[in-house]
């Protein structure tokens, strides 16, 4: 039986397989999405749901994923990244294995 490293959601705090969340980071500057999981740096993860982004747009999700990256980042730029990540919905379910 092989290990499978177990990850907490950074929204609602389901823990879950590290390979079905999607990884956030920040690096060079700027918040990324981690698709392949294999950026430097301080990560954090997140349910592929519509509905853990959208908690992470309000003032308390802002702040704890802030908290998390260890970051202080402007929250115009937070909320124009979380935008654009739901406008890539349909990628999450093929990054999550």
């Amino acid at each position: 039986m092989s290990h499978r490293p177990i990850r907490t959601c950074v929204a609602c705090g389901k823990k879950e397989e590290k390979g079905k969340l999607l990884r956030i980071t920040y690096q060079d500057g700027k918040l990324r999405w981690d698709e392949r999981m294999r950026l430097g740096g301080r990560g954090v993860y997140l349910c592929p749901k519509r509905e853990c982004v959208e908690r992470l747009r309000k003032k308390r999700g802002r702040e704890r994923l802030l908290y998390c990256l260890r970051q202080q980042i402007p929250a115009e730029e937070v909320e124009a990244f979380l935008e654009g990540l739901l406008e890539r919905e349909e990628q999450w379910g093929r990054v999550a294995r």
